[in-house]
Parts: C-alpha cells; sequence; structure tokens
C-alpha cells in the first residue's frame, strides 16, 4: 500500500521564484515615459530594476500593457491544495489513500494525475507504505544492554 509522504517535516517548500520574462504595466508604462524624455535603455534598465531588453520591448511594442502568459492555469489553487494537505495529514489512513478515494472524498474536479501532480509541486511523493519487523526476545535483549 502506498502512502503520502513529504520530503521533510518542516515547513512545506514552495516552488522557486523564475526571472519576470516581461516587466510589469507600471514599469512598461514608466518605460516608455523616461524614454519619451530622452533617457537611454541602460538609464530606464538601472532605474526601473529591470533589463534592458525589457525597456527596449516595452518601448517598441505597440501595447503598453503586456500580454497574458501563455499556458493553461491551474486546476487547483493554492487555497484548495493547501486543504488537501491538511486533509491528508490528519491520519494515517488518509494518507495511504489512494488519489482516486480522495478526489471522491474530497469532492474534487480533477483527474488523478492532476492532483498527483499537484502535490508533487508541494514537495509530497508517493512512497511504499512498510511495517517495522516486531522485535524477536533476542533482539530486545540485545539492545538492553
Amino acid at each position: 500500500m502506498a502512502s503520502l509522504h513529504h520530503t521533510s517535516n518542516e515547513t512545506i517548500p514552495q516552488p522557486p521564484q523564475t526571472p519576470r520574462h516581461n516587466a510589469t504595466r507600471d514599469q512598461r508604462i514608466a518605460a516608455r515615459t523616461l524614454r519619451a524624455k530622452g533617457y537611454t535603455y541602460a538609464q530606464i534598465a538601472a532605474d526601473l530594476h529591470i533589463t534592458q531588453r525589457q525597456v527596449q520591448k516595452a518601448c517598441t511594442d505597440n501595447r503598453p500593457t503586456p500580454r497574458k502568459p501563455p499556458g493553461a492555469r491551474r486546476k487547483l489553487s493554492e487555497e484548495q491544495l493547501d486543504e488537501i494537505i491538511d486533509f491528508i495529514r490528519t491520519s494515517k489512513e488518509t494518507r495511504r489513500m489512494p488519489f482516486s478515494q480522495l478526489i471522491q472524498e474530497l469532492h474534487l474536479s480533477v483527474g488523478t494525475e492532476t492532483l498527483r501532480r499537484a502535490l508533487a509541486r508541494r514537495g509530497y511523493h508517493r512512497c511504499k507504505a512498510l511495517r517495522k519487523p516486531p522485535l524477536s526476545d533476542r533482539t530486545r535483549a540485545l539492545r538492553l544492554t
């Protein structure tokens, strides 16, 4: 039987922050304004703490607001994921539940792979739930000495 296991007993790891590929809307508007005043790309980049390429793109694009990043939205929000993890951590039985049963129990509208990937992003992975072998009389006596 598999059990959900977290990689550490401390805080739940968060995904690393990736560098922004686009400047924010306000940074883009500020870059366009400063460029209109005659500042160079390097000066604007240093002032706004963004790259020169981001300044150049903000000034040459026809739109001041950045495009929506590509890709589908996540089906489970961070709040939902927190609730799922809280439920899983409540007992040994919930840790050992199959993903399909977790989905039924919590009335989630996602598939098993979606749930597995979401938990993996938070550092939870399946592992074999093994039983400790019982101590024999000989081993118990050796431990006491």
